[in-house]
C-alpha cells in the first residue's frame, strides 16, 4: 500500500485510498512536538518517528506499507531531505518523493476547489511557521511560481504578534517582487493574474492565523478561501499515485528550486552562484572555477550567496595537481531534487564523474 505522509506539522497525518477516488486521512494523536529543525537533524529520531507511523498505519489499515510520498516543512534544506530519504529506507518504506508542504498541497487543490483553472496564493499555517506560495493552474498543468517560508515564535502574546505582523508584511512585499521579476515575463503586461488566496490551517493558534490573514488581505485585497487541513497529506498521496503509475494525462506539476545553490573552493577560494532560486527543475548549470590552495569543492544552499550564512550541503575533494587550474563544474538537479556534481579539467577530461552529494 502507498501512503501520503505529512511531516509538515507537529501532529503527523497520513492519507490512503484503495481507488484514488475516496481518500481517508488519519491523524496520530500524539504530537511529536518538533517546533524547530532539530527533528530533521537527528536521523535516529526521524527513523523512529517514521517507523512508528508505518506501524500505526499498518495496524489500522491491516495492510503492509510499501511506498510513500512525504511532505516536509519548507524551511528544510537538502541535508534534511537526505535524512528523510535515509530514515524511510531504514523503515522499509520506498520513498517515491519528498516535497514541501506547498508542493504537496498543490496536488490537492484541483479537487479541493473543484476547479480546472486558477492562479492564486497558497498559505499554509503551522505551529511555528507559515509557507506562502504562488501557483498558476490550467490545462492540467500546475506551475509553482514561487514559495517562501516564514518562521515565528508560537507564543501568541501581543509583542510577538506585532513582530509577526511587521515581518510578514515585509516578507510578502519581497516575495511578490521576486515572483513578479522571475515570472512576470510569462504574462500579459508582466502582471501575474492572482485571483485569490487559499489558506490551509494546521496546528496554528487562532490569533496567529488572524494576523496572517489580516496582512494577506491588506496587502493583496484578495478573497480568502479556506480548505481542509488534511489537504497536504492528501496531496502527497495523489502525487505518490502519479509517480507509481508513470506518465499520464493527469496533472503535471512544474516544480521550482526554492533556494539558490552556490559552489566555491575552500574557505577563501572563488565562490559563485550556480542555480538561482525560483528556477524550474530539473535544471543544469556549468561554469568555470579556479582551484584554490584548498582543493575541496564546497556546495552551499541558501539565498545569501555567502559562505557564512548559507548552509553547506556537500563537499567534493579535487586532486591536488589541479591547484591553480580552472575546472568546469556542472550542477544537475533532477525532478526528485537529487543534486549531482561533475567536474572536468581544462582539457575536458572528467576529474570527478557525476556524483550525488
Amino acid at each position: 500500500m502507498t501512503l501520503g505522509i505529512s511531516l509538515s506539522s507537529d501532529r503527523i497525518s497520513f492519507s490512503y485510498s484503495q481507488d484514488m477516488i475516496n481518500i481517508d486521512t488519519y491523524r496520530i494523536d500524539c504530537s511529536v512536538g518538533f517546533r524547530t529543525i532539530d527533528l530533521f537533524n537527528d536521523i535516529d529520531q526521524l527513523t523512529s518517528l517514521l517507523a512508528n507511523v508505518k506501524l500505526y498505519a499498518e495496524s489500522v489499515l491491516h495492510e503492509s506499507i510499501d511506498n510513500a510520498v512525504i511532505s516536509h516543512p519548507g524551511y528544510c534544506y537538502y541535508p534534511h531531505i537526505k535524512a528523510i530519504k535515509k530514515a524511510a529506507a531504514s523503515c522499509g518504506i520506498k520513498l517515491l518523493h519528498t516535497a514541501s508542504s506547498s508542493h504537496c498541497l498543490s496536488y490537492a487543490l484541483p479537487s479541493a476547489l473543484d476547479s480546472t483553472s486558477i492562479c492564486c496564493i497558497m498559505c499554509c499555517f503551522f505551529s511555528n511557521y507559515t509557507e506562502i506560495s504562488a501557483i498558476d493552474y490550467g490545462d492540467n498543468v500546475m506551475e509553482l511560481l514561487g514559495s517562501t517560508t516564514i518562521q515565528f515564535d508560537p507564543d501568541s502574546n501581543s509583542q510577538n504578534l506585532n513582530k509577526l505582523k511587521g515581518r510578514l508584511a515585509a516578507e510578502l512585499k519581497q516575495f511578490w517582487n521576486d515572483i513578479s521579476e522571475m515570472n512576470g515575463r510569462h504574462y500579459k503586461n508582466n502582471a501575474i493574474p492572482i485571483e485569490r488566496i487559499i489558506c490551509c490551517k494546521s496546528e496554528c493558534s487562532d490569533s496567529i492565523e488572524t494576523v496572517i490573514k489580516d496582512v494577506l488581505k491588506e496587502k493583496t485585497q484578495l478573497e480568502i478561501t479556506d480548505i481542509a487541513d488534511d489537504s497536504i497529506s492528501k496531496g502527497a498521496l495523489l502525487y505518490a499515485h502519479k509517480l507509481s503509475v508513470g506518465p499520464t494525462n493527469d496533472l503535471l506539476l512544474v516544480s521550482i528550486q526554492t533556494k539558490s545553490i552556490c559552489v566555491g573552493f575552500g574557505e577563501n577560494g572563488e565562490h559563485k552562484k550556480f542555480i538561482d532560486y525560483y528556477c524550474t527543475i530539473p535544471t543544469k548549470k556549468s561554469d568555470l572555477l579556479l582551484v584554490s590552495t584548498e582543493p575541496k569543492l564546497n556546495i552551499y544552499e541558501g539565498n545569501y550567496v555567502n559562505r557564512k550564512y548559507d548552509t553547506l550541503i556537500g563537499q567534493i575533494s579535487i586532486p591536488d595537481f589541479l591547484e591553480g587550474h580552472e575546472v568546469e563544474v556542472t550542477l544537475d538537479i533532477d525532478v526528485r531534487y537529487n543534486i549531482y556534481v561533475k567536474i572536468c579539467d581544462d582539457t575536458g577530461a572528467i576529474v570527478v564523474p557525476p556524483s550525488l552529494i
